[in-house]
């Protein structure tokens, strides 16, 4: 195994995912690649009596400090979970906004890993119901070998 990538979004099994990716670099001494997805959910996220008011902009503009904010933590995050790793020089993250599943798919394909692992469970919320886990739609969009951590 040369490269593993795990996801992460802070949530429990997130962090377990994380877990298993230090363990297998210390075993596999492989580069790991982390990545923190925001979701990225545009209009339907400003209530529908604002969508189309003069309020819309500062709906916009308070959405949107919200999600720089949200982003710098998850980029914290992701540096913190970096110093945990035994070869850290070989740990690049990746905090990108867009569909969590695609970016996921994507980036796995673009860096050629071996290997995703992944968090059974996150902090999806109602889009879960909706659609099923990250994970699962993670297996089903990919060619890849998926480690899913419960």
């Amino acid at each position: 195994m040369k490269k593993i990538l795990v996801a992460s979004d802070g949530s429990e099994y997130g962090l377990k995912a994380e877990d298993i990716a230090r363990d297998l670099q210390s075993k596999f001494e492989c580069d790991v690649v982390m990545i923190a997805v925001y979701p990225n959910k545009g209009e339907m996220e400003i209530p529908a009596p604002y969508r189309f008011s003069r309020d819309m902009d500062n709906m916009r503009s308070e959405k949107g400090m919200q999600a720089k904010k949200r982003m710098l933590e998850i980029e914290d995050m992701l540096e913190t979970s970096k110093t945990k790793f035994q070869f850290q020089d070989k740990v690049r993250t990746f905090v990108l906004y867009g569909d969590p599943v695609k970016t996921i798919v994507d980036l796995a394909d673009k860096e050629d890993v071996d290997l995703i692992v992944i968090g059974s469970r996150g902090l999806s919320g109602i889009r879960k119901a909706l659609l099923g886990s990250v994970s699962s739609q993670v297996i089903n969009g990919t060619n890849r070998s998926v480690y899913i951590v419960k």
